[in-house]
């Protein structure tokens, strides 16, 4: 597939735009989702299933901005923390919107989010370009911080096992779900955590996750 995108020169950096966070339905509504990275019960990173062609579309214009001779580079001492930049993953070869965390290690060493997947990696500063603007427009971020509403460990904290029973029923699957509550994440109060109840409508009958974690014997029911 190749990219029709003119892409600009970049802004300035004292005017580049920030990158919107994701837009969340209220609560009680419902909300399609992907789930793309699932560390336990209690955190997990979901985007919304509505906008999954833009974000293709998004990705295939970004490969093609930072594989051309238009991709500007970022001098190691103009990285800044809070922006957001096009970051390159050697592990799988693409390029992704990624916002500097921290900078660990003089102006070299990069701690970032993958804004819309929600990994986050250490990345050599010669690994990241300038974002121009149509990429930063086309769409707010995609990464949304969830966790499972209805259930708690069994006992007291989610085991290895159940993280990766867990990881199993929904990394890299669709699911409908309601939001159930939305909460400031506790490690990052700037960020929103919204409790998902997460449905499974990929078979004829419905499976609600957090009652599957029940009957296998890994949580309890919470109080509702």
């Amino acid at each position: 597939m190749h990219s029709r995108t003119q892409f600009s020169s970049p802004v300035p950096s004292q005017v580049v735009p920030r990158l919107t966070k994701c837009p969340l339905p209220r609560v009680g509504d419902l909300f399609d989702v992907t789930v793309t990275i699932a560390s336990s019960p209690n955190y997990f990173i979901v985007q919304p299933y509505r906008h999954a062609k833009e974000l293709n579309t998004l990705m295939v214009d970004l490969q093609t901005y930072c594989k051309g001779t238009g991709a500007q580079m970022v001098p190691p001492d103009s990285v800044k923390q809070g922006e957001v930049y096009a970051g390159f993953d050697s592990d799988d070869g693409n390029w992704y919107r990624v916002l500097v965390v921290n900078i660990l290690c003089g102006p070299t060493l990069i701690h970032v989010y993958f804004c819309d997947f929600g990994q986050i990696k250490m990345l050599d500063s010669k690994m990241l370009r300038v974002l121009p603007q149509q990429l930063r427009h086309l769409l707010p971020q995609q990464a949304v911080k969830a966790k499972l509403y209805g259930v708690q460990p069994r006992h007291g904290d989610w085991s290895t096992e159940d993280a990766v029973r867990f990881q199993q029923l929904t990394e890299g699957k669709k699911f409908a779900s309601y939001i159930r509550s939305i909460q400031a994440d506790e490690f990052n109060p700037n960020d929103d955590i919204v409790e998902l109840e997460l449905i499974d409508v990929s078979t004829s009958e419905d499976i609600m996750v957090y009652q599957q974690l029940v009957d296998e014997g890994r949580a309890v029911l919470t109080s509702k």
